[in-house]
């Protein structure tokens, strides 16, 4: 899965959003989102990996503006099936911020 996004004043962007699954012969339905998702940004070359099995990491990927005020934009990432400690599948949100390098993400 490839996202393309505008930027915040509307411009096209160049920067893509690969959503590469464990399992790509089966991307119809939320089942096939049952391992750990792997989100890479091409044009900055970083690859995140899901914590763990079944947290569907990267099923729900949206651009976040500048959440730090860097003048870089950021992304949300969402595992619905992730288990905090609030609960068995409760789900978790991660923000990932804009960054001019390819170093790891942490």
């Amino acid at each position: 899965i490839t996202i393309t996004a505008t930027d915040a004043a509307g411009n096209a962007s160049n920067k893509n959003i690969v959503i590469n699954l464990e399992n790509p012969f089966a991307i119809t339905a939320p089942q096939a989102f049952n391992s750990r998702s792997v989100v890479t940004v091409v044009a900055q070359g970083f690859v995140m990996n899901g914590e763990n099995v079944e947290d569907y990491s990267g099923f729900s990927v949206s651009s976040a503006g500048d959440v730090n005020g860097d003048g870089l934009d950021d992304l949300i990432v969402g595992a619905f099936g992730a288990d905090p400690t609030s609960g068995d599948k409760a789900g978790k949100s991660f923000v990932v911020f804009g960054k001019t390098n390819a170093t790891a993400i942490n």
